[in-house]
């Protein structure tokens, strides 16, 4: 039985107790908001030197693309070439041209032996060097620290001319000051931007170092959390007061410990634990509590603080949340972007549902939308493309944006039939969206690719992604049917020239090199004067045997290679004008991809052309598809190509639109029937042949010479020749040959 002790004793360890809980609970609080504001620094910090890392790649890329458009500027090349006035130039008209950035510091050029281009005068302009008076033929990009501890990014590269093939005439090299070009480039979110330097001591005393040590030196400062800071402030201000009070009502405590001292205390005891305890609902002090209202203003002051630390968590919550949408959502439509993709995708993957589809959309040609109207009205048409179709999805349904014009979505527990009609309401819709209001007057397509797993279909949920793909490029190989599922001889028919690696690796070397392509020519003849031009035919020679258009186009389509294989054709044909290997007297026939027709410097790729003009017969070969589906663009281009000299010949005409409407109006010179006309003026009945022998006329009566294909018989000569042709093209007259052989043309049509 414990002994009894005095009131003073009794209220000495009462208050003795009540302080060591006191200073026990404010020491946890305190280290555990020590922890955590240490955590939001962390946090802060490592963002900030993630987003340092990605603004010196962004700024690099920057400077790298000013460097390109430096290498292919006339100025630069005009005075390597002729550097009489190269002081004034640099100095004075140089930095009046948009080439000169506001945070350059100096641009220098060199001649190929790495020398300082110095023009013959005698007046010499004086200016801060930043770049080496002589440079090595492989300079390295470099860092430079003045007197003034500014640190300044050098580059350097070569100047070629314009010469085919092109010649080394020079070097450029240029100086940035490395902060304001970081600061103009880049996005600081985490960093402050005064704290951007450099630390000096990382050059050694060297006059420049190398820029693949530019992280290393650089010097900076994470912002500073508000609510982490004032969070803080709200624990430092509670213990401070807390303490004070207790100091202060600790004397009283011994005279009051009875009736005023130690029930108040049992019940901010209580009410303390209460609070912690249970901190996601609020518990304000009840009135009138205690005889003293110091304690009422104790307990009134916990309350505040545990209610302001809950609002800024709540803040601190809701920021995170936005965080967290802002990273999941695409910043130009405003839909959910390829991370939240991956994270759906995964989430399918997991649950693994009975019934998956996968749809694929694609903006047919957005590329030339893109280079034709520019960046701006192609932002337009992403972003109206994507509404577009969010709007008629249902609302359980989130649609994806996972590249520049691609966009899906994951149809869960749907039969096959109503998510085509899903797809077409959607595709109906972007079909009838006033796109031409934007200023674009070709039509805005779209292909879309399903693919699915069903109870029925063998099927693995990854591989949904892949098929999609492969259904929607043949979406975008037909005219009419925009919507395609996948199945599985879709897949053998596209890939099967890609099953040999051999054969892969060979003909995508041979498009990326030009090594082993080869040109087979096979002749057009004039068949009132007999006079020849050839059609060019791209073949590949793999060891002794040789690789034909079936096998190479697979690869190029499956690729998207039309452009680069166009480029390495035409490098052989513009060999072969300048070796003089093509007879004379005589012409070439080229045939263009559609892609390679929309792109802006289309006339650049055949300028070396021009000049043989004069003497031979070149002819562009397009098809109707490319032509019709720009018509406006092509138009454009092929009107400017033949004002330059070509010919411009239109292929395969027959196969596909055919249009009255657009013949008339085709910038061309010459329609080739395709041999399926041929075929249905010889064996079609009466009401076909007229219609064909009607069209021939029509076509002859408009000034277009006619080339009919396919001519393998000499009663297929007398039908072509009998329909009016003005020229001739088939096995009867010649086949594709590597050498430009002479065409044989029939004894007994020459003395008809």
């Amino acid at each position: 039985m414990l002994k009894p002790r005095s009131a003073t004793i009794y209220a000495r360890i009462f208050i003795g107790m009540s302080i060591f809980i006191f200073i026990v609970f404010n020491l946890s609080f305190y280290l555990q908001g020590e922890r955590i504001r240490t955590e939001i620094r962390d946090q802060i910090s490592l963002s900030a030197d993630n987003e340092i890392i990605q603004n010196i790649a962004l700024t690099q890329s920057h400077l790298h693309a000013l460097v390109e458009e430096l290498q292919q500027w006339d100025e630069i090349k005009q005075q390597l070439m002729d550097g009489s006035y190269y002081y004034y130039w640099r100095d004075q008209h140089l930095k009046q041209t948009p080439y000169f950035q506001p945070y350059y510091d100096q641009i220098e050029l060199y001649r190929p032996n790495g020398q300082r281009v110095s023009p013959l005068q005698t007046r010499q302009y004086k200016q801060t060097d930043f770049l080496p008076a002589t440079i090595t033929p492989e300079q390295p990009e470099s860092l430079l620290l003045d007197n003034n501890n500014q640190v300044h990014y050098r580059l350097f590269a070569p100047i070629n001319s314009l010469d085919s093939p092109p010649q080394l005439i020079g070097y450029v090299g240029v100086s940035v000051q490395l902060i304001p070009a970081m600061l103009d480039h880049g996005q600081f979110f985490f960093t402050q931007k005064a704290s951007l330097g450099f630390d000096n001591r990382v050059f050694d005393q060297q006059d420049d170092m190398p820029a693949s040590r530019l992280i290393s030196g650089l010097t900076y400062s994470a912002v500073n959390n508000p609510v982490n800071e004032y969070m803080w402030q709200l624990i430092e201000s509670f213990i401070v007061q807390t303490a004070l009070i207790l100091a202060l009502f600790a004397w009283l405590f011994f005279w009051l410990f009875s009736r005023f001292m130690q029930k108040p205390l049992l019940s901010m005891i209580e009410y303390v634990h209460l609070i912690t305890s249970d901190p996601e609902h609020v518990h304000p002090p009840k009135p009138n509590e205690f005889l003293i209202r110091d304690f009422f203003h104790i307990k009134q002051a916990i309350y505040q603080f545990f209610e302001e630390l809950s609002h800024a968590q709540a803040q601190l919550n809701a920021q995170n949340l936005q965080l967290f949408q802002q990273t999941r959502q695409d910043s130009l439509t405003g839909v959910a972007n390829r991370r939240a993709f991956e994270e759906a995708w995964h989430s399918v993957i997991q649950r693994a549902p009975t019934e998956c589809a996968f749809v694929l959309f694609d903006c047919d040609f957005f590329k030339a939308l893109n280079d034709t109207h520019g960046h701006e009205i192609g932002d337009q048409i992403i972003r109206i493309s994507a509404q577009t179709i969010d709007e008629h999805l249902p609302p359980n349904i989130a649609l994806y944006r996972i590249g520049g014009d691609e966009f899906c979505i994951i149809i869960e527990d749907q039969a096959p039939h109503l998510v085509k009609e899903m797809i077409s309401d959607c595709l109906a819709a972007l079909k009838a969206y006033p796109f031409a209001q934007l200023g674009v007057r070709e039509d805005v397509t779209f292909s879309v690719g399903i693919s699915s797993s069903t109870p029925d279909i063998d099927t693995q949920l990854p591989e949904l992604p892949k098929q999609a793909d492969v259904a929607m490029y043949r979406a975008k190989q037909s005219h009419h049917d925009k919507i395609q599922f996948y199945n599985h001889d879709m897949a053998h028919d596209m890939e099967s020239a890609l099953l040999r690696s051999d054969l892969l690796h060979h003909v995508l070397n041979s498009i990326y090199t030009g090594q082993d392509l080869k040109m087979h020519f096979q002749p057009i003849i004039d068949v009132h004067t007999g006079a020849v031009y050839y059609e060019s035919l791209i073949r590949m020679q793999q060891a002794d045997a040789l690789i034909y258009p079936n096998d190479i186009f697979a690869v190029v389509n499956r690729r998207r290679l039309e452009t680069t294989l166009d480029q390495q054709v035409l490098n052989t044909i513009i060999d072969l004008f300048e070796h003089h290997h093509i007879p004379p007297h005589t012409g070439i026939s080229i045939n263009i991809s559609g892609k390679t027709l929309l792109q802006t410097d289309v006339l650049a790729l055949l300028t070396p052309l021009i000049p043989f003009t004069r003497q031979y017969k070149v002819v562009i070969e397009v098809t109707e598809t490319s032509l019709i589906e720009h018509f406006d663009y092509v138009g454009k281009q092929l009107s400017q190509l033949r004002s330059h000299g070509f010919f411009i010949a239109l292929d395969d005409f027959g196969s596909g639109y055919s249009s009255i409407r657009y013949l008339a109006n085709m910038p061309v010179d010459i329609i080739k029937f395709d041999m399926s006309l041929l075929r249905a003026l010889e064996n079609g009945d009466s009401k076909t042949q007229t219609i064909i022998t009607s069209t021939a006329q029509m076509i002859l009566s408009a000034g277009y010479q006619l080339v009919v294909e396919g001519v393998e018989t000499e009663q297929q000569l007398h039908l072509v020749t009998s329909l009016g042709a003005t020229h001739v093209q088939g096995y009867l007259l010649g086949k594709p040959n590597a050498e430009f052989l002479a065409a044989s043309w029939p004894t007994k049509q020459n003395s008809t």
